[in-house]
C-alpha cells in the first residue's frame, strides 16, 4: 500500500456512530463520528497544530451560512451530535483534534484571497460527502438486518452486508453490551483532501477496541434502554 502525502498518514478514515442510548439522529440513520487521517500502518496523530484551533463558542451557523450552505449546517445539526446531543461540541472536537492533522486543509494552501474559515468549513462538508457516500443503515437493511431489541446476527453477516455496500471490508466496533456500537470506513487518498481521488481500502486496526464483537452482534433499535442501567 502506498501512503499519500495529503495529511499526517497516508489514509482517511470517515467513521459513523450506533447511538441508540440515549437515541442520537434520525432513527434510520448511522450519525456522523468524524473524518482523521492514520497512517498506513494504522496509528495517528491528534491535536497537530493548536493555532489552528477554535474554541466552544465558534459560530458555526454563520461560517455556514458565509458559504451559502444552511443545509449542510441543518444536517449537522440534526445527525453530527455528541450522546448530550450536542453538535459544536463534537464538531469543535473533531476539528481541533483531528482537522488539524489534515495537512492540505492548512490555511498556507489556500489562496491569500479565499474567504477566512474554508479551510474548515471543507473539512465538514468533505466529511459529509463521504458520509453521504456510505448509508451504513440501508446497506444493513437490504442484508435482511434490522435493529431489533432480542434478534442477534453473525459478525460476518454484518461485515458481509458492508463489504458488499463498500467494496471493501470496513471495521465495525462493538459496545459492552455485545452491540454495534461504530463503522470505520477507511480510504487511500491520492491528492489533497480537498480535491483528490478517494480509493476505497479494506480496514487498518492497528489495537482492538475496547470492547471486541463478539461472533453474534446485537444491534439495538434507537431509544432501547439497557437493562442494567
Amino acid at each position: 500500500m502506498t501512503g499519500s502525502n495529503s495529511s499526517s498518514g497516508g489514509l482517511l478514515v470517515q467513521t459513523q456512530f450506533w447511538d441508540y442510548y440515549p437515541a442520537v439522529g434520525d432513527d434510520n440513520l448511522f450519525t456522523v463520528h468524524g473524518l482523521w487521517p492514520d497512517f498506513c500502518n494504522g496509528n495517528y496523530e491528534v491535536s497537530c497544530c493548536n493555532d489552528l484551533n477554535i474554541t466552544k463558542d465558534y459560530d458555526f451557523e454563520s461560517l455556514f451560512t458565509k458559504f451559502d450552505d444552511y443545509d449542510s449546517y441543518q444536517f449537522m445539526k440534526r445527525n453530527w451530535l455528541n450522546l448530550k446531543n450536542n453538535g459544536p461540541d463534537l464538531w469543535v472536537n473533531e476539528w481541533n483534534k483531528h482537522g488539524t492533522c489534515v495537512r492540505t486543509m492548512r490555511p498556507k494552501c489556500y489562496d491569500k484571497n479565499d474567504m477566512k474559515g474554508r479551510n474548515l468549513y471543507e473539512y465538514f462538508t468533505k466529511t459529509l460527502e463521504l458520509f453521504y457516500q456510505l448509508p451504513t443503515y440501508q446497506w444493513m437493511v437490504e442484508a435482511g438486518i434490522y435493529p431489533d431489541a432480542k434478534n442477534k446476527y453473525k459478525l460476518s453477516e454484518v461485515e458481509e452486508a458492508l463489504t458488499k455496500g463498500y467494496g471493501k471490508k470496513p471495521h465495525i466496533s462493538c459496545n459492552r453490551h455485545g452491540a454495534i456500537k461504530e463503522v470505520y470506513y477507511f480510504h487511500i487518498v491520492k491528492g489533497s483532501v480537498r480535491d483528490g481521488e478517494f480509493e476505497r481500502t479494506d480496514a487498518i486496526i492497528y489495537k482492538p477496541p475496547k470492547y471486541e464483537c463478539p461472533d453474534k452482534v446485537k444491534w439495538y433499535p434507537k431509544g432501547w434502554t439497557p437493562n442494567d442501567i
